[in-house]
């Protein structure tokens, strides 16, 4: 059904802000990173239709989506009169490329926030890999990098790192540590103390306060030979070496392992330009040929694509189910089966009005649009409605010929049915004109209804009489239904 029905959610513009995300490699420090944030300052700025950039670096660890020290975030305001936001990201990505050492991730505030609610990442598309071993994630997900790298359409391609980072492991020789009444973990502990520190006070300044570090100085963290020759306390106030409870050895391990319903997990995250259905098609087939998963190993595509196929689905089966009701209706409604069907005939003439509507206004089929596809079937309808239940009321009520009928139906109804399409089409012309910023959605139901109406109320008019005529030469004539007898008065 993917490859049916790939209806794509409504862009979610930001008016004139623009959010370009960096990442730095894992270990950057803050200054480094604002150092970098001043040089893509420049850059951001030098894009026509910009008119100020701030960075915002990290993000503490009381916020809701704690970031490192090496992710930063760019509030970019745009001229409102531009009308080429899209563009101006584009070029801000473009000039963004060039920068050495960082993954840039251009979109705009709301958006990520909405990519983050659906799959935790900031990005449209969003390919995880399941398995144990980290080594093997690491592979596969090169591999799929390398089968989607070009694929046109796929912009922002950054992999989550899986990095080695340095560190000491710690082994407690724990008959040794019972000796001394050391728990393994109490070990560790002050191990962790000495080098990380433990806050011991505040430093208030102002309206700021700061922790008060305690650590270790920096030669003895410097090498093995002094860590070993730490002192540890006992619960019974002994002090012990290092050396004589547990061993000490420089190592590498990961700098972050991600989990995700109990499993380990790797990401590859890419944005899309165009058509999200066409560039998922492109990169799953390019997936299941490239890249060869190991026994134990899975991948679940996340992210926009999920949220389209979830949309998709509902409203395949909601739309469905809303027209076979209005069919329904309409068979209930009329005597003849084939009026019901000129009504139905309605439905494409409308539809047909929306679509080249949504064309003309720039803008492509989505969940928003769909929405109001199905809403238009049924205004639709009720146009055909006005006109054939006049026909058939002409046709009991009087002996005239089914052409007089046609022309006398369509004139009678004339007014009622423009009426009732023009005030629906007009009621809309607030969301198609002016800034669209905050009417994204409403507009794209907006296109639709202005068009279907239209197309119609035209069609209607216009095709409705004859193809009454057709069928009416085609049925048995019906006899005018004979008026009730009145009884003289006394």
């Amino acid at each position: 059904m993917a490859r049916i029905v790939a209806l794509a959610l409504a862009a979610l513009p930001c008016g004139a802000i623009a959010q370009p995300a960096t990442t730095m490699m894992p270990g950057s420090s803050l200054g480094e990173n604002m150092r970098l944030g001043t040089q893509i300052e420049r850059i951001v700025s030098a894009v026509p239709g910009v008119i100020s950039v701030s960075q915002r670096a990290g993000r503490s660890r009381l916020d809701e989506d704690v970031q490192p020290v090496n992710f930063a975030e760019f509030d970019v305001t745009l001229d409102p009169e531009l009308r080429d936001a899209a563009g101006a990201m584009a070029q801000m990505r473009e000039a963004l490329s060039v920068v050495p050492g960082v993954a840039v991730n251009v979109s705009q505030f709301i958006t990520h926030r909405m990519q983050e609610i659906l799959s935790g990442v900031r990005a449209q598309v969003v390919v995880k890999v399941f398995g144990a071993d980290l080594a093997t994630l690491e592979h596969l997900q090169a591999d799929i990098l390398a089968a989607v790298s070009d694929i046109d359409g796929i912009v922002d391609l950054q992999a989550e790192p899986l990095l080695m980072i340095p560190g000491y492991d710690i082994r407690v020789d724990r008959a040794a540590a019972a000796l001394y009444g050391l728990a393994p973990g109490e070990i560790v502990r002050q191990v962790g103390q000495a080098l990380n520190g433990v806050p011991v006070s505040k430093v208030v300044e102002g309206d700021r306060s700061f922790d008060l570090v305690v650590r270790s100085d920096a030669a003895t963290r410097a090498n093995i030979e002094s860590i070993v020759t730490m002192p540890l306390r006992s619960a019974s106030r002994a002090t012990v070496p290092v050396s004589a409870v547990a061993s000490i050895a420089p190592t590498e391990d990961r700098y972050q392992i991600s989990h995700e319903d109990g499993q380990r997990r790797a990401v590859v995250q890419w944005n899309t330009t165009g058509d999200l259905g066409r560039v998922m098609a492109a990169a799953q087939e390019a997936i299941a040929a490239q890249v060869a998963l190991p026994p134990g190993y899975r991948i679940a595509f996340d992210g926009d694509w999920v949220g389209q196929q979830r949309a998709s689905a509902n409203l395949m089966w909601s739309g469905s189910l809303s027209i076979l009701l209005i069919l329904l209706l309409l068979g209930l409604a009329f005597h003849t089966p084939a009026f019901a069907a000129l009504v139905a005939l309605n439905v494409p003439f409308a539809l047909l009005g929306g679509a080249l509507m949504l064309h003309l206004g720039g803008s492509s089929l989505n969940v928003a649009s769909t929405v109001g596809l199905i809403a238009l079937a049924g205004v639709a309808a009720r146009n055909g409605i006005l006109l054939l239940s006049r026909y058939e009321t002409l046709e009991r009520e009087t002996d005239l010929a089914p052409r007089e009928i046609a022309v006398k139906g369509a004139q009678e109804r004339l007014l009622p049915i423009m009426m009732t399409a023009l005030t629906t089409a007009l009621a809309v012309i607030p969301l198609l004109i002016g800034d669209p910023v905050g009417k994204e959605y409403q507009r794209a139901v907006a296109l639709v209804l202005f068009g279907g109406m239209m197309s119609s109320l035209i069609l209607n008019l216009l095709l409705v009489p004859p193809l009454y005529l057709a069928v009416r030469h085609r049925l048995p004539a019906r006899a005018p239904e004979p008026s009730p007898a009145i009884a003289p008065a006394e």
